[in-house]
């Protein structure tokens, strides 16, 4: 039953008036459910804090006025500051020091966050360098947002998310300083320089040596391959270029010859190697021009075989009246002379002589540098050998009371050989007399071992070793040097026209062997001789 009012409301009766239990089940209810929403508001709060503290990305909330309302962990790691240092902190702040890629400073008003809580503008990719107070310039990548608190048109707030792209930029820069120094390398070099894709040959690049060398501009070849202008003489050689780059192996010093847009054909010394630029797979060959050195190389030696032939022909036309000069020097020392008379043409018998000697050497000299001499094939007796150098070296031994040891190894005595024995008489000769020059106390060792032995050959080694003034390291170096002294002063004590070595060294590279030295000034030298013989199996 409803009463009503004379205002005409409707008013519950007593019937219908909820009860205390009611009211209190409905009040109950309703305190439920609030705390039911309380706690999912605290959680979903609780979980949107977890998210902020677990980003890596820094995070900021900035009001329309750029002051810092909000930052998360990461904010405040990138940025070096705490929450509380950040609180309040603007965008206007001089001390962020921010500034353009460029360099050029970046104004507060116009910072991403500020922007877009100003224009409601979202902004994104937005490169910041910022000053650290503890690691100095770091650089940020920015996206910025606009928020609406309260559902209005207008931004009330702008949310920053940046990433710490330091050491990106780090590496960008090194990359670019590379690519830099690499043009700049490129740019220079004198080697010519390629690169063609691996897969067709193609040209992809070339730098201007290239050009200089063969007469072609980058856009003669760029994307054509040498095929297209006959930029090899010799097919055989481009294949054997691309099949070897291809197969992974680098080349190195490889002789060829191109041809230049002109048409002449040049000499040059081609290496490469396969590599890739990004993901295109590239040949890079390099291209040295040799054909002027070449011709420089092939004039000299021309001009050294016509020294050579010219020794060869002023030796022998010398020697035709040295020949008569000692010949007449002879048969005077047989006439009945006064003393004096017979000291002066014991003089010039031993000065001619001397001087037949040094004609001797360069007849030598020649005919080893032209090729012109041939090794003789004689039983060798190594025994024999050395029994024989006592008695050619006795005088300037006695001169200087020097001794001169010989040893040979049982082994290398009993093996019958072959070989040019008077030409490793010679050498052995040399370096005993080379070695008596040169010392003044003590004496001379001469020994023979075998290096190595099989059924056709042996290798010898003949060492001849000294007591002597020693070389310094400079001496060591100009020693087998045709013409040249250790000591080339005018005041130098010893003499000698600085070819015997020389020549020891080419008659022993005739033979298959090898001649070195070991020495130290005040401490003698020991001259080291391998020589290969053949085995006489008929002895």
């Amino acid at each position: 039953m409803v009463a009503t009012h004379d205002e005409g409301i409707a008013r519950p009766t007593g019937r219908d008036r909820p009860s205390a239990d009611d009211l209190a089940r409905q009040l109950a209810a309703e305190t439920l459910q609030r705390a039911r929403a309380e706690e999912s508001l605290h959680r979903t709060e609780h979980h949107f804090q977890k998210i902020l503290s677990s980003m890596a990305e820094g995070m900021i909330v900035q009001d329309v006025a750029g002051r810092i309302i909000a930052a998360n962990p990461a904010a405040e790691r990138i940025l070096g500051l705490t929450f509380d240092q950040l609180r309040g902190r603007t965008s206007l702040d001089p001390r962020w020091g921010s500034v353009h890629e460029d360099g050029t400073p970046w104004p507060g008003e116009e910072h991403p966050v500020v922007v877009s809580a100003r224009t409601g503008e979202s902004l994104r990719d937005q490169v910041m360098g910022i000053d650290d107070p503890k690691s100095g310039r770091r650089w940020i990548s920015i996206d910025s947002v606009p928020l609406y608190f309260a559902g209005g048109t207008a931004p009330d707030a702008g949310m920053v998310t940046f990433t710490d792209i330091t050491e990106r930029k780090r590496l960008q820069e090194q990359l670019r300083a590379s690519e830099e120094n690499y043009r700049a390398i490129f740019e220079a070099s004198q080697v010519g320089i390629i690169v063609n894709r691996a897969d067709d040959g193609r040209f992809v690049q070339v730098n201007p040596a290239f050009e200089a060398i063969t007469g072609y501009e980058a856009k003669d070849v760029i994307g054509r391959t040498s095929l297209e202008f006959g930029f090899w003489p010799d097919l055989e050689a481009r294949q054997y270029f691309l099949d070897t780059l291809n197969a992974g192996i680098a080349l190195t010093g490889y002789p060829a010859r191109l041809r230049r847009k002109s048409g002449e054909i040049r000499d040059v010394l081609v290496a490469g190697r396969r590599t890739s630029f990004g993901d295109l797979p590239v040949l890079v060959g390099l291209l040295l021009d040799i054909t002027d050195l070449n011709a420089a190389l092939a004039a000299a030696e021309a001009a050294n075989r016509a020294k050579s032939v010219f020794l060869a022909n002023m030796s022998h036309e010398l020697r035709t009246p040295l020949n008569g000069i000692l010949g007449m020097a002879t048969l005077l020392g047989r006439t009945e002379l006064a003393p004096r008379q017979a000291d002066m043409v014991s003089k010039i018998e031993r000065c001619g002589r001397h001087l037949d000697e040094i004609l001797g050497h360069l007849l030598d000299l020649s005919q080893l540098e032209t090729g012109r001499i041939a090794l003789a094939d004689g039983p060798v007796r190594l025994e024999s050998l050395l029994a024989q150098l006592p008695e050619r070296h006795a005088a300037k031994l006695l001169a200087k009371r020097l001794t001169l040891d010989i040893d040979i190894a049982p082994e290398a005595a009993a093996l019958s050989l072959r070989g040019d024995l008077p030409r490793i008489s010679q050498v052995l000769d040399h370096l005993v007399d080379n070695a008596i020059k040169f010392t003044d106390e003590g004496g001379v060792r001469v020994g023979i071992t075998v290096d190595s032995i099989d059924e056709d050959k042996a290798l010898l080694r003949f060492v001849v070793k000294d007591t002597g003034i020693g070389l310094s390291e400079i001496g060591k170096a100009r020693l087998f040097n045709a013409f040249q002294q250790v000591d080339d002063s005018a005041t130098r004590r010893f003499g000698g026209a600085g070819v015997g070595l020389a020549i020891a060294k080419r008659r022993v590279g005739v033979m298959g062997g090898e001649i070195g030295v070991e020495s130290e000034p005040g401490r003698g030298s020991e001259f080291r001789v391998t020589v290969r013989l053949r085995r006489d199996r008929g002895a």
